[in-house]
């Protein structure tokens, strides 16, 4: 399975989700849990073999912003939302990514690789950072990062890693139990919410990752033609964004 597929699978499915919300169908909302874990890994790979890891930084940086006001329109229904669209949480965790990357290179900060990750973590965990996925996107990126490779093992790794990143907080309200119990303190069982368990599903999006073959695919070769398809897989997002909430205000104004 190649870059393109991915890329045509994560978009289908990203609008049957986003349809699915406008709408309220449960079904379209399941379908659509394998697009951003696909969306990530492409980010990570794009990572791996871009040449110039700068310009690419910038560009996402430079969609986040395109996004917000689609977004924020389509989300709240207002211009601008202080919730963060899914090119903000991608750009963090291609930062992420990246100073975790270096680290692991070197022999010494290899052992404390783990720190950036976790200093991400902490600032969604306080509320200091929102954007959509959030921690579970940061926990998953160091997961594709020292995860992916051949090897049954790596793949066992893998499916751990995503189930701890899309329960970390369920896990961690689990963990926490035994310091609330000595501080004589009952904050009930954990549970997971209905919506929780929908996030189940966004492990099917792991066997098309696991068939991706290291091909570009079917792209058109050479400038300008490359480069607009590109563009216009980055220009999808906030493009169908407004285009459903067009759909959604005019059927609003007409009920």
């Amino acid at each position: 399975m190649s870059v393109m597929t991915l890329k045509i699978i994560a978009c289908i499915s990203m609008l049957l989700d986003h349809i699915g919300f406008v709408f309220n169908i449960e079904i379209l909302r399941i379908i659509g849990r394998i697009a951003f874990p696909i969306f990530l890994y492409l980010i990570y790979n794009g990572y791996k073999h871009t040449s110039n890891k700068l310009f690419y930084a910038i560009r996402l940086g430079a969609f986040a912003a395109i996004s917000q006001v689609p977004f924020s329109l389509f989300t709240t229904g207002k211009i601008f939302c202080g919730n963060g669209n899914i090119f903000v949480t991608l750009f963090i965790c291609l930062i992420s990514i990246w100073v975790t990357d270096i680290m692991l290179r070197h022999r010494v900060a290899k052992w404390v690789s783990i720190m950036p990750t976790l200093a991400v973590l902490s600032t969604y965990y306080f509320g200091l950072i929102h954007s959509d996925y959030g921690e579970k996107a940061i926990i998953l990126s160091f997961v594709f990062l020292v995860c992916s490779g051949k090897g049954l093992g790596k793949k066992i790794l893998m499916v751990l890693g995503f189930l701890v990143a899309v329960y970390n907080r369920f896990l961690l309200q689990w963990a926490m139990l035994p310091f609330y119990w000595i501080l004589g303190q009952n904050p009930g069982w954990p549970t997971l919410s209905s919506w929780a368990t929908v996030q189940i599903f966004s492990l099917l999006a792991l066997p098309l990752i696991f068939l991706y073959n290291g091909k570009k695919g079917k792209w058109p070769i050479g400038n300008p033609k490359e480069k607009w398809v590109q563009y216009g897989f980055y220009l999808f997002y906030p493009a169908h964004l407004t285009l459903l909430w067009l759909v959604a205000v005019v059927i609003k104004a007409l009920m």
